[in-house]
């Protein structure tokens, strides 16, 4: 498991925000625009640095997700990455918090 303060490549930025769209865009399917979520995932999935201690499963789930083509037939699987995508803006929440935090204390 990595540093949790590890900084996210490109490659991991472009799946998160993708898997990001596919879990919460489900109601409101764009079928043109899942598919290009899906390739953009396909394209950069290689990239991602699977130690980083979230981006492994966030990588995990959108594997999954290419192998159901993010439908009806991965939906427990859609739930499944929704949970690690709460856990993924958590993350990124206290990170952005901490920095907001940083800054303020500096200013005053």
């Amino acid at each position: 498991m990595g540093d949790t303060n590890e900084r996210l490549n490109i490659s991991d930025q472009v799946v998160a925000n993708a898997m990001i769209y596919l879990v919460t865009s489900h109601g409101r399917v764009n079928v043109g625009k899942r598919a290009m979520m899906l390739e953009m995932i396909r394209d950069v999935l290689p990239g991602v640095n699977r130690d980083h201690f979230i981006m492994g499963r966030v990588a995990d789930h959108a594997e999954v997700m290419l192998e159901t083509s993010g439908g009806a037939d991965g939906l427990f699987s859609m739930f499944d990455a929704a949970r690690v995508m709460a856990v993924f803006a958590e993350w990124r929440t206290g990170l952005a918090f901490e920095a907001h935090a940083l800054a303020a204390n500096s200013a005053a």
